[in-house]
């Protein structure tokens, strides 16, 4: 080929529209072939991040927020609250030696462990069961730090600290997740034997209480926040006017509360009579009230397995009457409700909602199948769900296709959480989305009643 002839390189909008198809680890590893995929690989390689309590993370973020490309191309931060497990007895918050050996006999553990790209263990070690002390001595020495980490870190606000530095410069930052909750990605606690999930109560309160820290007066407006296994005691003002303030302008709020409840069958009648703690004062109805740019509201009311801590009334958690200008979606778990309020808060939205999802829900004085017919009339919805258990009045026999037909006063129970319950939810979108056949109909609810 003639040396002087000139190859001209591909135009940049070529490679910006190959990378936007890239996974972010394949752009952050294209980074690494010359100085303009660098750039561009920082803007596509760095939009969603995921950290955790741990030195490394946190070095990761002070980096990054000086970075001139990626501090401004992050877009979504997931914070995962959880702490290294620690001994039940004494003050020292880690494992001995000795206790750290009986734990590699652990078969979930080994597995996960031996699973780690990085685990600082010799490649034989997985040939021994329970490893020795020499196997597990720098493995042993990692863990330790990482818990002295956590337990300095706490102890000196460098949580918020960080956040306090950090969050100012990522300025395209639009949404927030804290979570409690195993999630997908790698954890850097993974390498170790000990629990990876554990996480300190009340859940959540430390490490929103640090988010916020941080956004308050940056300038820094997030249009998304999901909190995931909230404890019920934070429902405070106190602690929900620190989110109004530092994110007035919310667009999607996610709240998932936890509550251990009690040993108590749902169905109980004890159990229905059961207010959510926290919900009886209306705080979270003020809380939602001074979000009035919400297009998406998810509340979600959840207890510990088997337990139950009853519902959390419709009026206290929504203010009646209360307008959102464009609100489009809706989701309610474990909520209760007199159907005159519940449709009178669906139909006040009726020209912006589109998507419905209800789950584990009581209707105190009317049926279901009357209040589905009303929306049905009412609504235009591009998705609807219903879900897990929903409680109301029985309707009378005869043809319950008829939206005028009258409940008969007792209770009728819904049980929608498995393949028959799904198939009903299925059917119940399609007559409400593409005016399939009703499924209201005798046959098909007997197959759902419990």
């Amino acid at each position: 080929m003639d040396h002087h002839i000139q190859i001209l390189p591909l135009p940049p909008e070529l490679f910006y529209t190959v990378f936007s198809y890239l996974s972010p680890l394949q752009a952050r590893t294209l980074r690494r072939v010359c100085r303009a995929f660098s750039v561009i690989g920082a803007q596509y390689g760095y939009e969603s991040l995921t950290i955790y309590l741990c030195d490394g993370d946190f070095a990761m973020l002070r980096y990054l927020a000086t970075h001139p490309v990626i501090s401004k191309a992050i877009r979504r931060l997931t914070y995962a609250n959880h702490c290294l497990e620690k001994p039940n007895k004494g003050d020292v918050p880690y494992y001995s030696m000795n206790e750290y050996l009986i734990r590699t006999t652990n078969e979930k553990m080994r597995k996960r462990v031996l699973g780690c790209r990085l685990n600082w263990l010799p490649d034989d070690a997985a040939e021994r069961n329970p490893m020795s002390a020499e196997d597990i001595e720098k493995n042993y020495r990692h863990y330790r730090s990482a818990v002295e980490y956590q337990e300095r870190a706490l102890a000196n606000g460098e949580d918020y600290k960080t956040f306090k530095a950090v969050l100012p410069k990522f300025t395209m930052l639009e949404d927030v997740t804290v979570t409690t909750d195993p999630i997908t990605s790698s954890s850097p606690f993974s390498a170790f034997f000990v629990s990876t999930a554990i996480s300190p109560r009340p859940w959540c309160s430390r490490q929103l209480k640090a988010i916020m820290h941080g956004l308050r007066g940056s300038g820094i407006q997030i249009r998304s926040l999901t909190a995931l296994k909230v404890d019920s005691r934070l429902i405070r003002r106190d602690f929900l006017s620190k989110i109004t303030s530092a994110c007035g302008e919310l667009e999607w709020i996610n709240l998932w509360f936890e509550d251990n409840g009690v040993i108590l069958p749902a169905l109980h009648p004890a159990a229905q009579d059961m207010w959510y703690q926290g919900t009886k004062t209306r705080e979270i109805a003020t809380f939602l009230e001074a979000l009035p740019t919400l297009k998406s509201i998810v509340l979600v009311f959840s207890q510990s397995r088997y337990r139950h801590a009853g519902y959390a009334g419709l009026n206290n958690i929504i203010t009646p009457g209360f307008k959102w200008r464009d609100l489009r979606e809706v989701c309610l778990s474990q909520i209760k409700a007199a159907i005159n309020d519940l449709f009178s808060f669906f139909e006040l939205h009726r020209l912006t909602l589109e998507v419905i999802h209800l789950s584990h829900c009581t209707l105190s004085t009317s049926s279901w199948v009357s209040l589905l017919w009303q929306m049905k009339k009412s609504l235009k919805l591009r998705e609807i769900s219903l879900s897990k258990l929903l409680i109301g009045d029985s309707e009378a026999v005869g043809d319950i296709s008829d939206p005028n037909i009258s409940p008969t006063g007792g209770r009728e129970y819904w049980e929608l959480e498995y393949h028959t319950g799904n198939e009903f939810s299925v059917e119940i979108s399609r007559w409400f989305v593409h005016d399939g056949p009703c499924p209201l109909t005798p046959e098909r609810l007997a197959s759902i009643r419990i």
